[in-house]
């Protein structure tokens, strides 16, 4: 797979999806972000610190950022970087000719991504079932899994990764509870040393 693959299957996919569903149902492709989901549109690529001057002052005038006279390069890749545009991404352009919305999962966190337990899934059902160790046998397998997969199953991803950020959450506020009292003790040992000084 490539940017230039998964471009192609998003406005496939989000075509036969819109052709399927009424306009006024709200549809979301959740991905995750590999590095084909994240191609940045052409307007909205930072500068390279290896760039070449000149390369950085052209991407400045692009922007309509005003360049410095006798400005160092450095000084415009920090002026660059000040002002950069919000990442847009072609794979949420490409699904918005058909009003579709992505959401993106978050970055290094597999355990919040219910698609990583769907990939798991997918991966033991083939090897179980993959006898003849062949390819077409592994494609044949993947495609049955998919087409197989329950609303029930696929919800109960869902309800996994929430459970798991539940359980994040929960130890993030145990840890903001340590946190306060680690303060006021220290606080207090603070006042009690200053009583001792004076």
């Amino acid at each position: 797979m490539d940017s230039k693959h998964f471009l192609a299957w998003i406005d496939r996919a989000t075509s036969l999806l819109r052709k399927q569903l009424d306009q006024h149902v709200k549809i979301v492709l959740i991905i995750d972000n590999a590095t084909w989901h994240n191609q940045l549109t052409e307007d909205t690529i930072p500068p390279k610190r290896a760039w070449r001057k000149d390369l950085a002052v052209q991407w400045l005038i692009n922007h309509n950022i005003r360049v410095p006279f006798k400005a160092t390069k450095a000084e415009l890749l920090m002026l660059a970087f000040d002002k950069l545009p919000p990442k847009r991404y072609l794979v949420d352009e490409a699904a918005k000719k058909y009003n579709v919305d992505i959401l993106r999962l978050p970055v290094k966190h597999c355990r919040l991504n219910p698609i990583e337990l769907a990939w798991a899934g997918l991966k033991n059902y083939v090897r179980d079932k993959n006898v003849n160790c062949s390819l077409s046998d592994v494609g044949h397998l993947a495609y049955e899994w998919m087409t197989s997969l329950s609303r029930t199953t696929s919800i109960g991803y869902i309800n996994e990764t929430r459970k798991i950020e539940d359980t994040f959450k929960k130890s993030d506020r145990v840890i903001e509870e340590i946190e306060e009292e680690l303060v006021d003790e220290g606080e207090k040992v603070d006042s009690v040393e200053e009583e001792m000084n004076d």
